[in-house]
């Protein structure tokens, strides 16, 4: 385990395998990727259920707001940005922002508000 941890390609898999479960179950329109020349980025944006919402993937356990979060939602005029992160708990950035623990979203736990 402490090989898999220290793993160069850990963050970049399970960022992979957190995105393709959220296309999965959200079955979402239009879902881009979205970053700019300055570096911002957003691993997520989608259109379900008459809003725009972005996730941010991160394999930390504490996630915190990013420059390129504040970005996104101000240049995407988002509703909501999620930061799923590998932690055991959801809990509140700040509005419009919710940390979210990808075994709670994912489990049905604690869904995301843009569910269906």
């Amino acid at each position: 385990m402490i090989d898999l941890e220290r793993s160069p390609v850990l963050g970049t898999s399970w960022e992979g395998m957190i995105l393709e479960q959220l296309l999965t179950q959200l079955t979402p329109n239009n879902a881009t990727y979205w970053s700019t020349h300055g570096g911002a980025e957003l691993d997520l944006r989608i259109e379900i259920n008459g809003q725009v919402v972005g996730f941010e993937i991160k394999r930390t356990t504490r996630p915190t707001v990013s420059k390129s979060m504040h970005s996104a939602l101000t240049d995407l005029n988002l509703n909501h940005l999620f930061a799923v992160h590998a932690g055991p708990h959801s809990f509140p950035l700040g509005d419009p922002i919710t940390a979210i623990s990808a075994t709670e979203l994912l489990t049905g736990q604690n869904p995301c508000p843009t569910r269906a």
